[in-house]
Formats: structure tokens, C-alpha cells, sequence
């Protein structure tokens, strides 16, 4: 099966697994804002601004549907490492999802600002939001050297575009609402990851362990896939660290990567990357008709929550009760 079709299958499988559970993800929507956050209120005696903050992030039905999906991926890998396909298939369970959620949502109130800053980190950009793959995903690009260069709070920045990551999607969903409130949501980006210029040597191991095993966690089942660009056999070292954490470690050990996210792993040559991504929305440096990476705006330097939640009242499964 080529990268094309097998991006294809994954995003048909999601598609199916939204239709057949999106009814239980605004179930959960509804018991976080009605009764989980209250108690939060209470208990961490949070100020009006936090509270709205929460209400937005709760507000957010495809966020829940994805921590809802991965909430109980996770669970059943851990017990039984079935193939991806087990879980799309069959219904999810709530308690995970709850759990999951209540844990993410006292981290983002610690961790996220209420504003955003304006600037939009050097190392990681979106392409046009009009330039998508096959499937009518956003793309990002990730240079890895530029981000191990980066002279200012690396971890900070990542945080911070994470969640610009998150409004986008919120907002996009909105603006592609149909009238009759049918709608096909927008789930996921497609990551270029330009790993030209690293090598074991000068790669920031603990960093890219924090991003993959402590950040993603806390925006769920964003990436549907991630094109490893400029990859050569002197990456084989660095890239088995990643997938296999420690020398000899079981498939247990959190720092393992399972199998359904190496599934979404390619190491494309430019001629496949071209067969899977039209050349008209990738940059000229990876062989397509779009200006050079820094001569590109980044669509997502203006995404503000503010912004975000302007779209969300729009949505028919908002609850702001």
C-alpha cells in the first residue's frame, strides 16, 4: 500500500470513529461543563477569567472527541495492544475520557496564558490555510535544526504553538460549517519535519522526549501524520532513540512509541512527497510552487482565543449552561 493510500485509510477509519461516537463526545462535553467543572471551580476557588477559559477549551466538541479517542487507545494498548483499527471500530468508554480530561484541563489553566503572545516561533510555521493534502488537511513544517538552535524558552514556544494549533482547527471547523449544521470536521494537520543538519551528536534528546511523550499527550490525536524530510542513514541512530527510548526497552515502558503512531511515521523520497502533497502548497524548498518558507506568512500568527470563541457559539453542540 503507497503513503497516499495508507493516509487515506487512516483518515476514513477516523472519519468513521467520528460519525459513530461524536453523539458520546458531546455526552462528555456536556458532563465536564455541567458538573466536573463546577467542582473545579470550588475547589480551586478559580476566578471568573480562568472559569471562561475552561468554558472555551471545554467548548471546543472535536478537542473532546479526540481526547475521547485517545483517552481509550491509550487504555487499551496498554492491556491488550490491539491494532489501531480495534479501536475505531468499536464504541469508547467514558470514565478514561473524564479522567483524562479533568487532568488537561488543570494543566492548561497552570501552563496557557489567557493571551497568547503575537510572535509565531523561527523553527515551525503553517502553510497556507488554502493549501491543504488530499484529504483537507493543514500542513505544518518543523525544522528540527532551527528549533535546537532557538535561543529563547523552546518549551514555552511549543506550548504556546500547540494551542494556536488547536484554535485553528476550532476556527476552521467553524468557518466550514454548513448551513443545515452538517458538517465534515477538520481533525488533524499533516507535519513536515525537515531534520537536514541533525545528527545524534547535536540532537536535543530530553526536548524532543518532553515533546513527544509529555506535550502532545495534552493536545490529543492533533498530527495525522508526519513526513520526515531530508532523512539519510545517518539518522538511523537518532531516530531509533525515538522510537524505541532506552536500549532494550519493553513495549510497556511509556517512552516507547506504540504502534499506531509509528503507523503515521513516513520517511518519503521528494518524488513520494510529491505523489502525496500537491506541489502547488509545498514550498520551494521541498520541491513545490509555493515561495520559500521564510518568505511565507504564517496564517496562525493571528489565531487568538478570542478569535476561537467568537466561532464556537456558532456550533451547534456548544453548552455554555
Amino acid at each position: 500500500m503507497s503513503i497516499e493510500e495508507r493516509l487515506h485509510a487512516q483518515h476514513n477509519l477516523l472519519m468513521e470513529a467520528y460519525q459513530n461516537n461524536i453523539a458520546s463526545a458531546r455526552t462528555i462535553q456536556q458532563t465536564l461543563l455541567r458538573d466536573i467543572l463546577p467542582g473545579l471551580v470550588d475547589e480551586l476557588e478559580l476566578d471568573e477569567e480562568s472559569e471562561a477559559r475552561a468554558r472555551l477549551w471545554l467548548n471546543d466538541l472535536e478537542s473532546m472527541f479526540r481526547l475521547f479517542k485517545v483517552s481509550n487507545l491509550s487504555r487499551v494498548i496498554r492491556t491488550v495492544h490491539p491494532p489501531d483499527s480495534y479501536v475505531q471500530r468499536h464504541k469508547f468508554t467514558v470514565p478514561f475520557t473524564l479522567e483524562h480530561a479533568r487532568d488537561t484541563l488543570l494543566w492548561r489553566l497552570a501552563v496557557i496564558p489567557a493571551d497568547l503572545p503575537y510572535h509565531t516561533p523561527p523553527f515551525i510555521q503553517c502553510l497556507p490555510l488554502e493549501h491543504r493534502d488530499p484529504c483537507g488537511r493543514p500542513v505544518i513544517v518543523v525544522r528540527l535544526a532551527q528549533l535546537f538552535q532557538f535561543s529563547g524558552d523552546v518549551r514555552e514556544a511549543l506550548v504556546h504553538y500547540m494551542e494556536r494549533l488547536r484554535l485553528n482547527l476550532q476556527s476552521m471547523n467553524c468557518i466550514d460549517a454548513r448551513e443545515d449544521g452538517s458538517r465534515t470536521p477538520i481533525l488533524q494537520y499533516v507535519a513536515l519535519l525537515d531534520i537536514g543538519g541533525i545528527s545524534v551528536q547535536n540532537a536535543n534528546m530530553d526536548l524532543m522526549t518532553w515533546y513527544i511523550f509529555e506535550l502532545v499527550p495534552r493536545f490529543p490525536g492533533m498530527l495525522a501524520a508526519v513526513f520526515i524530510l531530508n532523512y539519510s542513514w545517518a539518522h538511523s541512530g537518532l531516530w531509533n532513540i525515538v522510537k524505541y527510548g532506552q536500549e532494550h526497552a519493553p513495549p510497556s515502558d511509556p517512552r516507547v512509541l506504540p504502534q499506531p503512531a509509528l503507523a503515521r511515521v513516513f520517511f518519503p523520497s521528494r518524488q513520494e512527497l510529491l505523489q502525496c502533497m500537491p506541489s502547488a502548497g509545498l514550498p520551494q524548498e521541498y520541491g513545490g510552487a509555493l515561495p520559500s518558507l521564510p518568505a511565507l506568512e504564517d496564517p496562525l500568527a493571528n489565531v487568538s482565543p478570542h478569535r476561537a470563541s467568537r466561532a464556537v457559539v456558532q456550533l451547534p453542540a456548544a453548552i455554555t449552561a
